[in-house]
Order: structure tokens, then C-alpha cells, then sequence
């Protein structure tokens, strides 16, 4: 399947976006699983693992047999993605009146978040 995908990769690097197709079949439903596995919400996997795609057509030229298989870099890309989807999501915390009763995603509330980055930047300091 490996050298199946070498060939895909290589028809889509010449122009050709049928490739895409196969690549698709083969291998979104397991960047489905993985981004699903990654992220908050179904819908924004799935947003991130169609983004994934349109990367690689938009930019075939980066994928590099040599470096690994189709897929891993399909998941390192898709990886890459929900990285930087969680640090946008990390840059804004919602505030309300009642600051301290408002639990942000990962359990902790917006004021002790924020606090412990400005201990964070001042200890870097």
C-alpha cells in the first residue's frame, strides 16, 4: 500500500487531483479516529482532518517519500493543525462577572489560567 500511496503522491505532485481521491479513501477515516482523538469536538476534527487534505493539494510537493510514509505525513500534518487550534484556543479565556466560578476546558477557571501564565512569563524572565 505504501508504494500504492508513493505513486498517488507522485500523480498529485504532477497535477493530477484524482489522487487526492485515493489518498482520501484510503486514509480519512483514520486521520478521522486520530483527529477525533485529539480534539474537543467532532466537528472541528473533522474541519481540521478536510483542512489536512487541502494542505496536501494545495502543497504535494512537500511530502517526501524519503522521510516516512503518505500517511505519517498526512497525521503530522493533521497533528500540526489540532496543535495549533488548541494554542488559538488557549490564547483567548473567557471572562464573565463571576470570574472565579467559570471553569475553562481543562478544569482549572480563566483566573488561576491566567495567573499561572504571568507566573510562567515572569519566571522565564
Amino acid at each position: 500500500m505504501e508504494n500504492e500511496d508513493n505513486e498517488c503522491m507522485a500523480r498529485l505532485a504532477a497535477g493530477d487531483r484524482s489522487a487526492l481521491r485515493l489518498l482520501y479513501e484510503r486514509h480519512g477515516r483514520a486521520l478521522l479516529r486520530f483527529s477525533v482523538a485529539m480534539c474537543r469536538s467532532r466537528q472541528a476534527a473533522e474541519d481540521l482532518g478536510h483542512d489536512t487534505f487541502v494542505a496536501l493539494l494545495r502543497e504535494p510537493l512537500r511530502f517526501d517519500p524519503a522521510l516516512g510514509s503518505a500517511y505519517a505525513y498526512l497525521c503530522g500534518v493533521l497533528r500540526h493543525r489540532v496543535s495549533r487550534l488548541h494554542r488559538s484556543e488557549r490564547r483567548w479565556v473567557a471572562l464573565g462577572a463571576d470570574d472565579e466560578s467559570q471553569p475553562a476546558v481543562d478544569g482549572e477557571n480563566p483566573v488561576d489560567e491566567i495567573t499561572r501564565g504571568e507566573t510562567t512569563a515572569a519566571f522565564r524572565r
